[in-house]
C-alpha cells in the first residue's frame, strides 16, 4: 500500500514555513481541511495513511434525535384521511411570500464583515439555517424570514411606511430593494407555497 508524506522546510528567514504534502489519496485532503477547519486532528495510521480523528462528538441525525421530534399540534381522533392539495400561486398578488438569503457576505467575506451582516438579518427578523458539517467540516446556511409580517427592527418599519395600498409585487420589490441596499449576500430567493396537507370532507 502506498504512503503519505509529509515534508517541511524551515528557511528561518522571516518567512512562513513551508509544509509539502504528497501522496494523498481521495477523502484526505477533506481531512486536512477538517483539522484546519478546528473540526478534527489528523494523524498517520499503520499503513503511513492520513487518519482523521473527530474532536466532537458528531451531532445525532435529525430521525434519531428525540430533540427534534415534530412539536406542531396533532389531530386527536383515529382514520383520519388528509390529501396534498395543490395552491395555484399569482404572485402578482401574493402578499407575503417567504425570503431565503444565502452566502452571508457573497465575495466580502471576511470574520468582522460576517458578524455584521448577521447581527443585521437577526435584528431584521431572520432566522439562521445550518446543515450538519460534511467530511471537510464545510456546512450551508441559510437565513429565513417566514414572511414580510415576521420582519422586526428597521425592515419593519420600512415595511410599515409602505402602507396597505401598495401592490403585492411592489411591496416585494421594495422590500427586496432595501436588503440588497443593506444587506451584502451572495444570493436571495422568494418561495410561494405550492402545495398543502388538507383533511378529507
Amino acid at each position: 500500500m502506498s504512503r503519505s508524506y509529509i515534508s517541511a522546510q524551515d528557511r528561518r528567514n522571516g518567512e512562513e514555513l513551508t509544509i509539502m504534502i504528497s501522496g494523498l489519496q481521495g477523502g484526505e485532503i477533506e481531512m486536512f481541511e477538517s483539522a484546519i477547519g478546528n473540526c478534527s486532528w489528523i494523524m498517520a495510521n499503520e499503513d503511513g495513511r492520513i487518519q482523521s480523528i473527530p474532536k466532537y462528538k458528531p451531532l445525532p441525525d435529525p430521525i434519531d434525535d428525540e430533540e427534534m421530534l415534530p412539536f406542531w399540534s396533532k389531530i386527536e381522533g383515529k382514520n383520519i384521511e388528509t390529501r396534498f392539495e395543490e395552491t395555484l400561486v399569482d404572485t402578482s398578488k401574493h402578499p407575503h411570500p417567504q425570503i431565503i438569503i444565502s452566502n452571508l457576505c457573497g465575495y466580502n467575506y471576511s470574520p468582522e464583515n460576517y458578524r455584521i451582516q448577521a447581527r443585521r438579518l437577526k435584528d431584521f427578523g431572520f432566522e439562521q439555517m445550518r446543515s450538519q458539517r460534511d467530511s471537510a467540516g464545510r456546512f450551508t446556511e441559510h437565513w429565513f424570514l417566514e414572511y414580510s409580517g415576521a420582519a422586526e427592527g428597521n425592515l419593519k418599519l420600512f415595511i410599515d411606511k409602505l402602507g396597505n395600498d401598495i401592490k403585492a409585487q411592489q411591496r416585494l420589490d421594495a422590500i427586496i430593494d432595501f436588503l440588497c441596499k443593506n444587506v451584502s449576500f451572495g444570493s436571495l430567493e422568494i418561495a410561494y407555497q405550492r402545495a398543502a396537507m388538507v383533511i378529507n370532507d
